[in-house]
């Protein structure tokens, strides 16, 4: 038998404590729990000064009824919700409200933690030409040249595809490049490890407002090609970030392509994922993981692997443009 609202133990936070706890920590916070025993696998919701927001049931049930639940709970007082839907019973000795109460309080006892959205930007512009940078390897030469030869070729948009690569210090200098030149940046894997890494003591040390601006930068990106939606991110380290959900927007890309197709190489599956493709919110989905240029067509979505800023020896970029209602792509070696 669970214990009623009024009966709650909160010994595992001082009573002091939880007024405190509940207009700090868990204000203006996302939380997501995952279910037991009810069909909608995720409950994503909002706390804010001590009142519930966006109650999303995800994944499975009525969502009818689920949408009517989150409406007639929105904005109300937490100890009001508590008394309205703990212990609810529909099946399996719970049920979606009952479940929702059970994730408040987690969220009160300090078990489930509030997690922030992998960041996302998206341009606010029309494009119709867009240039792909991929792995730099701390090259800022390289950067340069393709800057250079991007700007010759009329593209109004540049997206470094993450990894800017080097030491903390060149690492800095790259940055530095990608903020004078007002270029698109993700934020790649690697980038976590260099920003992880001292510089050495006695030697040249990088700038710290950099380093910080590259902390920040999103994990995804999105533009409007002549009407056509891009969709670009890294690679798989998106998917444990902590608040990653199979059901945010894009998941559905990433999870088809880093674990369906492992990232294009498993053509046997791509009649599925043609089978998916009518789900997708993106036209098109660039990723930098595997370090190849490359392009697929399945089920009347373009994929694009983003390959290294080098190839046999010279620097090279890919070409998105828009031209008389399609889309066409190439791999470019700057200067050729």
């Amino acid at each position: 038998m669970r214990q009623p609202v009024g009966a709650r133990d909160f010994s595992v936070i001082p009573v002091s404590g939880i007024k405190g706890l509940m207009t700090s920590t868990l204000s203006a916070r996302r939380f997501i729990f995952h279910t037991q025993g009810v069909c909608p696998p995720e409950i994503h919701f909002n706390i804010d000064q001590d009142r519930i927001h966006a109650i999303r049931f995800m994944g499975g049930g009525c969502p009818g009824n689920a949408e009517l639940v989150g409406q007639l709970l929105e904005g109300r007082h937490i100890d009001e919700v508590l008394t309205l839907t703990e212990g609810l019973d529909c099946r399996n000795n719970t049920s979606c409200p009952d479940q929702l109460a059970r994730a408040i309080d987690e969220a009160l006892r300090g078990k489930l933690l509030p997690v922030a959205r992998a960041r996302v930007h998206s341009d606010p512009e029309t494009r119709s030409r867009m240039g792909i940078i991929g792995d730099l390897n701390g090259d800022a030469d390289t950067l340069r040249t393709i800057i250079s030869d991007m700007r010759d070729h009329g593209v109004e948009s540049i997206v470094c595809a993450g990894n800017l690569g080097g030491d903390p210090v060149h690492l800095s200098r790259m940055i530095s490049i990608v903020r004078d030149e007002n270029l698109h940046l993700i934020f790649g894997e690697q980038d976590r490890f260099t920003l992880g890494r001292p510089s050495p003591a006695g030697l040249p040390q990088p700038d710290q407002e950099n380093l910080e601006w590259l902390r920040q930068r999103p994990h995804m990106f999105t533009a409007d090609l002549g009407g056509y939606q891009i969709f670009l991110f890294y690679g798989d380290y998106v998917q444990n970030i902590l608040g990653f959900s199979d059901f945010d927007p894009y998941a559905l890309e990433i999870n088809m392509v880093c674990g369906l197709t492992r990232f294009m190489e498993d053509e046997s599956v791509f009649p599925a994922l043609a089978a998916m493709t009518p789900q997708f919110t993106a036209d098109v989905i660039i990723f930098g993981q595997k370090k190849i240029w490359r392009r697929w067509q399945v089920g009347g979505k373009t994929i694009i692997s983003a390959g290294p800023a080098t190839s046999i020896g010279h620097p090279c970029w890919g070409l998105l443009h828009h031209t008389t209602g399609e889309l066409k792509f190439r791999e470019i070696q700057a200067g050729a």
